[in-house]
């Protein structure tokens, strides 16, 4: 099986999908929903800190950072919510 090609359709797939959520939000909050999503598919978890292992990046996990992505996540939520 080629996993390359499986990986690439499944973040298609997930990109799509994030597409539809994020639909009316800007540039920087709809890559937050697409990272978030596929980092929770790749951890199987909701915790930020699992989510951040999860997308394999190299930033460090410092509190600052997820600190940061707290209050990306906050503004997402209070602007689709009104």
């Amino acid at each position: 099986m080629n996993y390359s090609k499986l990986a690439s359709k499944l973040r298609a797939k997930i990109g799509k999908f994030s597409g539809y959520v994020s639909e009316n939000l800007d540039k920087t909050a709809q890559r937050f929903i697409n990272e978030a999503i596929y980092g929770i598919m790749h951890s199987q978890s909701v915790m930020l800190t699992e989510i951040g292992r999860g997308l394999e990046t190299h930033v460090s996990l410092k509190k600052k950072f997820l600190s940061k992505l707290m209050i990306r996540f906050s503004k997402i939520t209070r602007r689709t919510s009104l």
